[in-house]
């Protein structure tokens, strides 16, 4: 049985690095039958080996949709964090040092890779954000339906605001999508509250919509930036 395992067991594959720019999304098929959906810029590598399914996600934001597998998990590493999935759908994003998780379907093991320990199950409905450079167990929150779907909402590429999002946030979330940038131009006008859901594409749509509903105007426009402001 064991040399019947090894002479059919996978062989490692090649490491196959997918990336998109600012503004774009792509889905990809994995060998397995799995995918991965990449949000705006975002960059991963994946490498299938006969012990494990293996993807570093280097920069940005994904979707996983893995196809169970009880001889090889499947991994996702970001920032010294790993999620680990037999089969389940999840999203992971790099937030500056840290690692974010939103589990919608089964179950993912989260931690940071030389923390085992500390390592926590998320399950259905709950999002988790988990810090390598500290020694502590991930940050585990319980989400509503209505707030899974607004951790899923950029695959439709919409922005759905969340009770409380500031323009702060908000612009934070614009900003990966565009090459121009929404500058908040104070402390004041940061902690605007936006309520709504918008096209994450549309960035003059969204603009105007600061101006017309939520008393915000432009002060300064270019290329390069949109400065915003409360309006007095």
């Amino acid at each position: 049985g064991i040399i019947g395992w090894q002479r059919f067991a996978p062989a490692d594959a090649p490491i196959e690095r997918y990336e998109t720019a600012v503004g774009a999304q792509r889905t990809i098929p994995l060998s397995d039958g799995s995918t991965l959906q990449l949000n705006t810029d975002s960059a991963v590598a994946v490498h299938y080996s006969a012990r494990e399914r293996r993807v570093e996600l280097t920069r940005g934001e994904a979707l996983f949709t893995v196809m169970k597998d009880a001889q090889r998990p499947f991994i996702v590493a970001a920032s010294g964090v790993e999620a680990r999935a037999l089969g389940t759908v999840f999203v992971v994003r790099q937030l500056a040092e840290k690692t974010g998780l939103v589990v919608s379907e089964g179950r993912v093991k989260f931690g940071a890779t030389t923390g085992g320990a500390l390592a926590v199950e998320v399950a259905a409905g709950q999002s988790a954000v988990a810090d390598s450079r500290v020694g502590e167990a991930p940050v585990v929150e319980t989400l509503d339906a209505a707030g899974v779907a607004r951790a899923l909402a950029w695959k439709s590429g919409d922005l759905v605001c969340r009770p409380g999002m500031s323009l702060a946030e908000a612009a934070a979330e614009f900003n990966r999508y565009h090459r121009t940038q929404l500058v908040v131009s104070d402390a004041e006008t940061g902690t605007v509250p936006i309520g709504g859901s918008f096209k994450l594409t549309k960035l003059d749509a969204f603009v105007r919509t600061l101006e017309t509903s939520f008393g915000v105007e432009i002060v300064q426009r270019g290329p390069e930036q949109i400065v915003l402001k409360v309006k007095r």
